[in-house]
């Protein structure tokens, strides 16, 4: 019941109004145009944004952009480390610089841009060498080891300058993500006012999970080769995002059960678990005939951002919606600019169907000839054409005034 009242469901018109901005921002056609004519599309929209791009990256997408500033004096040297801390996470961790691009960009183009954020836990293995080691200094190596991970010894000897051995260590160690979710993959509470973490459900429909990945992360082997994907039906906001054929459909059911791909759904949502009649948020992960995971959650782990807010609406507008009417006028003119140099440079003729041979009129190239009937002189002439490029320049030129003062 919740996922069907949500802003992003099937039927909603902010799937349309996405791949609309999408197909604006690549310059698609319109549908509108016609043979032999000019088809050519501005790219108004994709000019605008990437051009505020830069300045948003350079407030955003910098070092300097995380700051932690103390209260009082006490609290100097904790804000210091906390920033430094915050810093190595983002830009050393994670890849802040396309975090930061991607998730301004996403919002300029859609409406809103999508960050989440979680702790992973993982493993590295590595192989370590030992030379020179006395019995004391063996047994405080092995001790030492021990605490970072599981140990095992591959190779070991006893020479006359002391124990040589080799290693094998199964680091474990965890670390903050950041990851930038497309916005047509998050399902939100349609009555949310606000940002994300305001929402009562927040769904991720998490994609290309194989059944392998599902056993290394710790479910068992009778669960997961029986699971489904959960099913939902976004792809054509991933096929108006595609410029290189990268979404097209392929029969995943040919490849082994182990990189079988599968859709999972993680949400946040308030329920009253424990039935004392307080809802508590919660965490689910889902695929289409289990759940896999259910526990406490202390807080929704998304942030949002929206270009354009629009009071008590989670949704706001894009560059798209301020830029939609004069990129079509825009179109619109350039259109009208070429074919009128086209009709000038290349124009239409009159002749007289008794005497002028259409077939050598069709042949139109230079050096061409055309055979007449009798004296050439009045038997085709061109059909006059009013040169209207000087008139519609400066109409061009007025458009693109709009639109500097409308976006800025």
């Amino acid at each position: 019941a919740r996922l069907s009242d949500t802003v992003n469901s099937t039927n909603s018109e902010l799937r349309s109004d996405r791949e609309l901005a999408l197909d604006h921002y690549y310059g698609r056609p319109y549908g509108n145009e016609q043979e032999g004519r000019a088809q050519v599309v501005t790219k108004d929209l994709m000019d605008t944004i990437e051009w505020m791009m830069p300045s948003l990256l350079r407030i955003f997408a910098n070092k300097d952009a995380v700051q932690f500033d103390p209260v009082g004096p006490e609290d100097e040297e904790l804000a210091k480390q906390e920033t430094l801390y915050v810093t190595h996470v983002l830009w050393k961790k994670n890849p802040g610089f396309m975090l930061m691009y991607n998730w301004l960009k996403d919002a300029l183009m859609q409406k809103v841009g999508y960050l989440k954020y979680y702790w992973e836990d993982e493993e590295k293995l590595c192989f370590e060498q030992y030379d020179g080691l006395d019995d004391d200094q063996l047994l405080l190596t092995m001790q030492s080891l021990e605490q970072q991970g599981e140990v095992e010894i591959v190779g070991a000897s006893q020479e006359d300058n002391g124990w040589s051995i080799k290693v094998r260590l199964k680091k474990r160690y965890g670390c903050a993500k950041l990851e930038v979710v497309p916005p047509d993959e998050v399902i939100v509470d349609k009555n949310c006012r606000a940002a994300i973490k305001t929402a009562r459900f927040v769904g991720h429909l998490r994609k290309n999970i194989t059944r392998s990945d599902l056993l290394e992360m710790g479910y068992s082997r009778e669960i997961v080769k029986d699971l489904t994907s959960y099913t939902w039906d976004n792809l054509s906001e991933s096929l108006a995002r595609d410029t290189v054929g990268e979404s097209i459909n392929t029969d995943n059911e040919s490849v082994d059960s182990a990189t079988t791909e599968i859709t999972l759904l993680e949400c946040f949502t308030y329920i009253d678990a424990d039935g004392d009649g307080r809802a508590e948020l919660r965490r689910y992960l889902m695929a289409g005939n289990e759940i896999l995971e259910n526990e406490e959650a202390p807080e929704i782990q998304f942030e949002s951002w929206t270009p354009i807010p629009v009071p008590h609406r989670h949704i706001g507008l894009s560059v798209d919606d301020l830029m939609e009417d004069l990129q079509r006028i825009n179109t619109a003119l350039n259109r009208g600019v070429l074919d009128n140099v086209y009709f000038t440079m290349n124009p239409r003729l009159m002749y007289d169907k008794n005497t002028v041979d259409v077939s050598m009129l069709q042949i139109n190239r230079p050096g061409g000839h055309v055979a007449v009937d009798g004296p050439p002189m009045g038997a085709a002439m061109p059909v006059p054409v009013q040169p209207m490029a000087g008139q519609i320049l400066p109409v061009i030129d007025y458009i693109a005034q709009v639109k500097e003062t409308r976006t800025g």
